[in-house]
């Protein structure tokens, strides 16, 4: 049975630990996050992945079939997906990048100013 496990660290200084076992022989999967689970399936035997939310966070778990037929576990944060926290992510990086803009064109005026 394959067991695999990450550690979350939310914005709040929150610390969730999301497991996963796999069994070999009958594909059978459970997810489970701070001692809950959020996840069962049965008979995976191929490429697929979970999805659940973590407080405001939209996780995912890959399970990745190899050629040779064993899996690769993958846990990720999906930042690209339409929810309140990437809207805000976005948000923000707008307003970053506009910051950052508009500091570049008042050193290049202010240089221009200086070599003028």
């Amino acid at each position: 049975m394959a067991q695999m496990g990450w550690v979350y660290l939310d914005n709040n200084g929150g610390r969730h630990r999301v497991g996963l076992y796999h069994g070999d022989d009958t594909g059978h999967l459970v997810i489970h996050c701070s001692m809950r689970v959020v996840q069962i399936d049965f008979s995976v035997k191929e490429t697929t992945s979970y999805s659940f939310m973590i407080e405001d966070e939209l996780c995912e778990v890959h399970l990745v079939k190899e050629p040779d037929g064993r899996f690769g576990y993958e846990f990720k944060i999906n930042k690209s997906a339409n929810t309140p926290r990437n809207q805000g992510r976005r948000k923000e990086a707008k307003r970053n990048r506009l910051f950052m803009g508009g500091l570049v064109l008042g050193m290049v005026a202010l240089l221009a100013g200086v070599f003028v």
